[in-house]
């Protein structure tokens, strides 16, 4: 807010931040725009203190996050997400990267050997415009990684993902289009960026509910995380795991990690109950399938 003047006249002028030329005039100076002037200043300067205020109070939390060892979300992951929750992008993280996002729900933590990855799976809903708006502007998706680390390079052999100079890996993914002569154009990245991979049956996860959680990262300070709801991770990692062009050892971790969040929902999400209608996307011979593994458990609210 300021002072302009304008055919010999002064007026108190209110624009945007970062808008040059946008705003409009409030009046011509006299005493009720000069109290109105005070008051946006003087609110400015209350709100600057209490912004100042409470990030002291996050930064004193996030060292007794630290100093309690409750610092998961691993720091590459961490900063990925941090940069693209400043767009307008809708994303969910998906594979093991979701199970930090469980963790928070549950109120436990798994064992780092089961939960540990090089990689980030970025799932983007076709369904809905991806181009990034940041201010009528739309930057490159590996332009958004480099601002999260710098050394992200896009992969020479596979488009879709990104890698850093430490070999940490993210993925850009998707559900197939259906049909699939049908172009979307919103699927498309600008040029020169990374590609979107189109991977079958990843429309189960994309069709699931979604769950906001915030997850400790490794500098003390909760990181804004979607993951699909517990139960659909389950069922899909249980499907990938059956799969017979899955690596061995990855068709383990898979199956460990369904048997894993079957198990956390059982005994501590209650508000999660596996029933044919919360899983009503996935196919009903899967359904079944899956009912075999999650009555392992003996939970009588299983089904």
């Amino acid at each position: 807010m300021t002072w302009m003047k304008a055919r010999g006249h002064e007026y108190l002028f209110k624009g945007r931040p970062g808008a040059r030329g946008t705003g409009q005039s409030l009046g011509r100076r006299s005493s009720a725009t000069e109290k109105q002037y005070e008051a946006f200043y003087s609110g400015k300067e209350e709100a600057n203190a209490r912004v100042k205020a409470l990030e002291e109070q996050v930064a004193l939390k996030g060292k007794y996050a630290l100093a309690n060892r409750l610092g998961r979300l691993p720091r590459e992951a961490s900063r990925v997400c941090r940069v693209l929750n400043t767009t307008n992008c809708k994303f969910v993280v998906v594979g093991s990267n979701a199970l930090y996002g469980y963790e928070v729900l549950a109120g436990i933590h798994f064992h780092s050997e089961v939960i540990s990855t090089g990689d980030l799976d970025v799932l983007l809903d076709t369904r809905e415009q991806l181009r990034i708006s940041i201010e009528r502007v739309s930057p490159r998706y590996i332009d958004l990684l480099k601002k999260a680390d710098n050394s992200f390079q896009i992969s020479d052999r596979q488009k879709f993902r990104a890698i850093n100079n430490k070999g940490y890996m993210v993925d850009l993914i998707t559900a197939p289009k259906n049909p699939p002569h049908l172009v979307n154009d919103f699927a498309r990245t600008l040029e020169d960026d990374l590609d979107i991979a189109e991977i079958e049956k990843l429309e189960w996860l994309i069709s699931a509910p979604r769950i906001e959680c915030y997850p400790i990262a490794f500098d003390g300070i909760p990181v804004r995380v979607t993951v699909p709801d517990p139960r659909a991770f389950a069922v899909h990692k249980y499907f990938v795991s059956k799969q017979a062009n899955r690596e061995p050892v990855k068709k383990r971790r898979d199956e460990s990690q369904s048997r894993l969040v079957i198990d956390i929902v059982s005994n501590y999400l209650p508000e999660f109950i596996f029933s044919d209608q919360a899983l009503r996307n996935f196919p009903a011979q899967l359904r079944r399938q899956f009912r075999t593994l999650s009555l392992a458990n003996e939970d009588e609210r299983l089904w």
